[in-house]
């Protein structure tokens, strides 16, 4: 990853702020750069990137050059707030952004007081376009799928293959890793599942072996983790390390190569759902060209990243203007947007409309999907 973000240094530099152009479209990219999810954050800044470089190289959009502002959150709601605010402050209405659930949760509000369009390419909170469809923000997007679905897939999964062992649900209270530990729960109690118990754990620490051995001395078979890659990765660790090694099913978070680094070969086995593959598309053909040559990976939320800054530039051409309220809707109207994850429509609350999981699993340092 040093590599990676070596490369994600240098493009920044690329286009100082003097460098722009009065007619140039800004994009904010708001992402953690920093903490303990920086790793996602590299992902959808390089996504954006790479779309950004692609789209001004065939002339922009009516011709006027996309120019990426890159902004660090370190995927804190509080740190979100200033970034939204320095953000719409600087007259930027369109954002590929956030990516934590809870950062674009707190975000959302002053970019729909603003009519800046959020369109975010990794939260799966459901909370998120409903409270936007509820309170009538027009101008909210994602481009990924929900906690809710993401629940019943996993919920209905786990009921079905741990009905005779004990099963318990460990989150790190945010609203990201609660928010789908309690979707998954609902659903795998509604299929019949029964929950030994279920706990919170305190993110940020690295002795986890007090949760181990009250799951240890439970006999609890299968453990699902609502959280993200390195506390989950110290746990299954952990838990390796007393010879304990139950069933691990988490969140489409541990897509993330760090997980396999924090957890060693305990990450071997453990269950996760993603969306299936888009680098096998025919629509991401020409982008993964263009990846390769840069020396940049296509994975993770990266493709989801470049997708929405294909659907923020065609917002703007078919509204004429980067007025939040012409683009949203313009987003919701006409045909489907071609981006490289495939054609693209949004329904009313503002999700991304045909985009599904997978389920798939760890082996020797790599995911793919289960058999």
């Amino acid at each position: 990853m040093t590599t990676l973000r070596s490369l994600l240094l240098a493009s920044a530099l690329l286009l100082p702020a003097g460098a722009r152009a009065a007619d140039d479209i800004r994009i904010a990219v708001a992402v953690p750069r920093t903490g303990t999810v920086a790793t996602a954050g590299d992902q959808v800044v390089v996504g954006a990137q790479e779309a950004a470089k692609a789209i001004n190289a065939r002339g922009g959009v009516d011709g006027r050059r996309i120019v990426l502002d890159i902004e660090d959150d370190a995927c804190d709601p509080r740190q979100a707030i200033s970034v939204a605010n320095r953000v719409v402050g600087e007259g930027i209405t369109l954002i590929d952004g956030h990516t934590c659930s809870a950062a674009s949760i707190a975000a959302m509000p002053i970019y729909a007081e603003a009519g800046a369009v959020m369109m975010t390419p990794a939260s799966v909170s459901a909370k998120l376009t409903d409270t936007a469809a509820a309170k009538g923000w027009a101008d909210i997007f994602r481009v990924y799928t929900r906690d809710d679905a993401q629940g019943l897939l996993m919920g209905a999964w786990m009921a079905e293959r741990f009905k005779d062992r004990p099963v318990a649900f460990v989150h790190d209270k945010g609203t990201y890793g609660k928010g789908l530990a309690d979707a998954v729960r609902a659903a795998f109690e509604a299929h019949g599942g029964k929950v030994a118990f279920a706990e919170g754990i305190n993110p940020g620490e690295k002795d986890y072996s007090a949760v181990v051995g009250k799951l240890r001395g439970a006999g609890v078979g299968a453990v699902y983790y609502g959280g993200y890659p390195p506390e989950g990765g110290l746990i299954l660790r952990q838990a390796a390390d007393q010879g304990y090694h139950p069933a691990f099913i988490t969140t489409s978070g541990f897509s993330a190569p760090e997980f396999a680094s924090i957890a060693g070969a305990a990450a071997d086995g453990t269950i996760f759902p993603f969306p299936p593959d888009f680098s096998k598309r025919p629509s991401a053909a020409g982008a993964l060209d263009a990846f390769k040559a840069d020396g940049v990976p296509a994975d993770g939320f990266t493709l989801f990243s470049y997708a929405t800054i294909q659907a923020l530039a065609e917002g703007v051409r078919r509204a004429g203007s980067t007025d939040g309220a012409k683009m949203a809707a313009a987003l919701r109207q006409g045909p489907p947007i071609d981006t490289v994850i495939g054609p693209l429509r949004f329904d009313r609350k503002g999700d991304a409309e045909g985009i599904t999981y997978q389920i798939d699993v760890w082996k020797g340092g790599k995911y793919a999907p289960l058999e």
